[in-house]
């Protein structure tokens, strides 16, 4: 009896024998599955070149950040959280209401109060902002609002105000069209003082 056929006999190797058919067995699938199916990934190891006569590639255009947000944006952002965001002079809050807060949404029914903007309890006693992003007809503000009232019911909160220039005849105006409260987070109690 040759070596070979000792291994071959041998009880080790017999109970072995399946786990090393497994193995190679997934390692063919895998093998396989890696030459026969195509990357769907979008990426490619070579550059793909346009075919000949095809339309140009067009460029994306890049959105200018400035670096401040204009006084006229963070008037209204303020003003707006002073009046709709508490439901106090919710007449002053209209004009500066753009159409998605609106909603389509009339002056009379606007002045009831149930408005597509989150509520802020308290008064508000400090109200800094922070600009996430500015360019010259979009802003998106993180303000963290600290209530003039005192007690368990009445706590700081961080609200996102998003603002769009509209045109209006010939001139241009900021308006809110989005006010979210962020939620989740929570704001240190001391801010009060």
């Amino acid at each position: 009896m040759s070596t070979f056929d000792a291994v071959m006999n041998s009880r080790k190797f017999q109970r072995l024998f399946p786990w090393i058919a497994g193995l190679v067995l997934v390692v063919g699938v895998v093998a396989a599955l890696v030459i026969l199916v195509p990357n769907t990934s979008g990426t490619s190891d070579k550059e793909t070149l346009p075919a000949p006569n095809s339309p140009p590639v067009q460029k994306v255009q890049q959105t200018k950040l400035l670096k401040k947000l204009s006084p006229e944006a963070r008037q209204t952002a303020g003003k707006f959280l002073l009046t709709a965001v508490v439901r106090e002079n919710l007449d002053q809050a209209w004009p500066l209401a753009g159409p998605q807060v609106r909603q389509g949404m009339s002056y009379k029914d606007w002045l009831k109060g149930d408005i597509a903007v989150a509520t802020f309890f308290g008064g508000i006693k400090k109200a800094p902002m922070s600009v996430d992003y500015a360019t010259k007809n979009e802003a998106l503000l993180e303000v963290l609002l600290v209530p003039k009232k005192t007690g368990k019911a009445y706590k700081p909160a961080v609200f996102y105000v998003k603002l769009n220039k509209i045109k209006q005849g010939k001139t241009h105006r900021w308006v809110v069209n989005e006010v979210t409260q962020r939620v989740g987070i929570p704001i240190p109690a001391n801010l009060n003082n």
